[in-house]
């Protein structure tokens, strides 16, 4: 079975509950129980009791301290993944908490006489409940008249024959005491590591903050924590988060090249795939069984030695002495007149069958594979857009789940594998970063691209090359094997000319061409194939 982050989660919370070292494990359940609320988390555990108001309210006021800030709260709320890993790092926080301040709360004994009260039978907190106000208000967080209504219910029903209500008086008495020096404790435990506490809020925060400024530029990602996450852990630089954002601000100022993300991002309709699937059904059965002890109706006479059972005629034989022995062998011999009854018992069952079905639904579009030329000859205008292109891409397959893989050329290769974005981030901005220089051989990089498509991960990707095409001849075999690819599994390969000097021989293989006009900063599609194929 696979380990789901909601199982994990799950035994964290477990783990937590059972084990952790803050207050009692009613609390330990009620502070779990407030978190899974507050961040709207799904979790297989559930509490053994319902939060009760007097608790939450008093937790609130300490807990709420983590997501003061209104888009930090909304933001884990909606980010299922992210607010997983929050709570994770708060249970640990709080499981740990009792060894970091290294003394004894001051309320011990008033811990043990709580724990003396709850451990009393109620027929005897029937008659001792005055004791146990007076107990109650021997601590300093209660005055006389916020027990008045206690009070005065539990001696009008002193003496009253229904101990439902008199019963249910004495645990709120309890659980109001017990919530009051729950919190009193954490209060106290948290003031011990008021700086670790409020370093845990200010983690949450920044760290929350974070994953929405990059959110902001690159669109929702999926898989941005890894396993090993936690809250000392950053997504991106603030250096690099800069270079992000400059580009952010290139790609609006240059809507041509966003227009042609979209296009790209657009151009292959989802597929519909078909998929058997199984799935379990229950069904209801009904079955009959012989119950000798089960009567539902007279079904008619049979023969037998059941004295109940026996007809009248039967019985008055033993009123006569004479005819009292005929009545006996009749017995011993099972030849009793007697009623029948229906003894046939009907069942109700269930049963579970595992069955199959084919269902068709809309596969996930395809990634993207983009050769990038970083050759000398794309110096300038040509590098910034082959750039803002680039980042476009990837924000497009972000925005869309789907995978990016980068390749740059110039006379050798370097690729990045985008497949999880955020593990990449900071080779995505050294891209970003990287001067142009050198030869130009895209034999190589296609040779990758081929390669990558042959890959489960990619073999459904289409090919992106961005490059002024300055270049010699692609070998037949490059061309040969893009042909196969083109017509068997419908790899579409696309270009972006940015110059205009593009040698016409390499680009007329690609199914889709686009010119990227430098003075007017626009681009135009440019037809080859079709065009060709029409004459």
């Amino acid at each position: 079975m696979k380990y789901t982050d909601e199982l994990k989660l799950s035994d964290e919370v477990e783990a937590f509950v059972e084990f952790g070292q803050v207050l009692n494990r009613r609390m330990r359940e009620y502070i779990a129980s407030y978190l899974l609320q507050k961040l709207r988390l799904q979790s297989t555990w559930k509490p053994s009791v319902e939060l009760k108001e007097n608790y939450a309210a008093e937790l609130r006021q300490h807990l709420d301290k983590l997501f003061e800030r209104e888009e930090v709260l909304a933001e884990l709320q909606q980010n299922t993944l992210l607010s997983r890993r929050i709570l994770s790092e708060i249970l640990f926080f709080f499981r740990n908490v009792a060894k970091k301040t290294q003394k004894q709360h001051p309320w011990q004994a008033e811990q043990a006489t709580l724990e003396g009260w709850t451990a009393r039978p109620l027929h005897i907190l029937r008659k001792q409940w005055p004791y146990l106000l007076r107990d109650i208000l021997s601590t300093a967080e209660f005055e006389s008249r916020d027990l008045e209504y206690h009070r005065t219910r539990l001696k009008e029903l002193e003496n009253h024959p229904d101990h439902h209500i008199f019963n249910l008086l004495i645990d709120d008495l309890l659980s109001i005491w017990d919530a009051g020096l729950q919190v009193r404790i954490l209060r106290w435990q948290i003031s011990q590591i008021k700086e670790q506490y409020e370093e845990l809020a200010q983690n949450i925060q920044n760290k929350t903050l974070e994953i929405i400024r990059v959110k902001s530029i690159l669109g929702n990602f999926s898989d941005y924590l890894e396993p090993e996450w936690n809250l000392n852990n950053s997504v991106i630089k603030e250096d690099d988060f800069e270079i992000l954002d400059r580009f952010h601000q290139y790609l609006k100022d240059v809507s041509s090249i966003q227009q042609l993300a979209d296009t790209l991002g657009s151009l292959r309709e989802a597929e519909l795939e078909t998929l058997e699937e199984r799935y379990e059904v229950q069904l209801t059965t009904y079955s009959t069984t012989r119950d000798p002890h089960y009567r539902s109706e007279i079904s008619g006479i049979t023969l037998g030695n059941s004295i109940p059972l026996a007809l009248p005629q039967e019985l008055s034989l033993l009123d006569q002495e004479k005819l009292e022995w005929n009545f006996l062998k009749k017995f011993a011999d099972n030849q009793l007149v007697q009623l029948h009854y229906d003894d046939q018992l009907r069942v109700k069952g269930t049963e579970h069958t595992s069955q199959s079905r084919t269902v068709t639904r809309k596969k996930k579009k395809g990634p993207f594979i983009v050769c990038v030329d970083t050759s000398g000859s794309m110096e300038g205008e040509p590098e910034k857009i082959a750039k803002v292109l680039c980042f476009a891409i990837v924000r497009m397959a972000s925005h869309q789940d789907r995978a990016a893989y980068l390749i740059n050329f110039s006379t050798g290769i370097k690729t990045i594998d985008l497949k999880n974005i955020t593990s990449e981030l900071s080779a995505l901005v050294d891209f970003l970063k990287m001067s142009f220089r050198g030869g130009t051989d895209i034999s190589l990089a296609l040779d990758e691209a081929l390669r990558q498509l042959e890959t489960n991960h990619y073999k459904d990707a289409d090919v992106l090359v961005i490059s002024d095409f300055i270049m010699y001849r692609i070998s037949e075999e490059i061309m040969q094997r893009i042909a196969r690819q083109q017509l068997h599994q419908g790899t579409a390969f696309h270009s972006l000319i940015i110059s205009n000097e593009a040698n016409e021989r390499v680009v007329e293989r690609f199914d889709h061409v686009w010119l990227y006009n430098t003075e007017e900063k626009n681009v135009v599609k440019r037809i080859y194939r079709e065009a060709l194929s029409s004459l």
